[in-house]
């Protein structure tokens, strides 16, 4: 059965072993794919209008307050990209935390690769970030 919670490997017997993935791991996906995700929202924000020379792009999820019970949504990254930057970036071979390197970003990964909660970027932090 394919999962994401296990690492799959196939044996010269044709068998499939199974063996679940660390918390860290996990994490550690989640964050490539989330951050990832970002890079998809900017180039579409960039291909809508060539006037369009820098564009904020934040990530949220939710998590229960602990103090209240309380849904909330809470920031867990943010960048502004700027387009002549992005340009030049080739998709295919970048790996997407080290990439948020050429523009300006807030993320706190922590050792275990939880995203704690951040204060994102706003349209006035465009033109002294960019």
């Amino acid at each position: 059965m394919l999962c994401q919670i296990y690492n799959q490997k196939a044996l010269k017997s044709g068998e499939i072993s199974c063996k679940e993935k660390t918390q860290k791991l996990q994490h550690q996906e989640y964050v490539k794919g989330v951050v990832g995700l970002a890079y998809v929202v900017a180039a579409n924000i960039f291909n809508s209008s060539p006037s369009i020379k820098n564009a904020v792009v934040s990530g949220y999820t939710q998590r229960r307050n602990k103090k209240t019970g309380q849904m909330e949504d809470q920031y867990v990254y943010s960048v502004c990209f700027n387009v002549d930057k992005f340009r030049v970036l080739n998709f295919q071979y970048i790996d997407p935390l080290e990439a948020l390197t050429n523009f300006s970003f807030r993320i706190d990964e922590r050792s275990n690769g939880e995203l704690k909660a951040i204060a994102p970027f706003g349209t006035s932090d465009l033109k002294s970030v960019a």
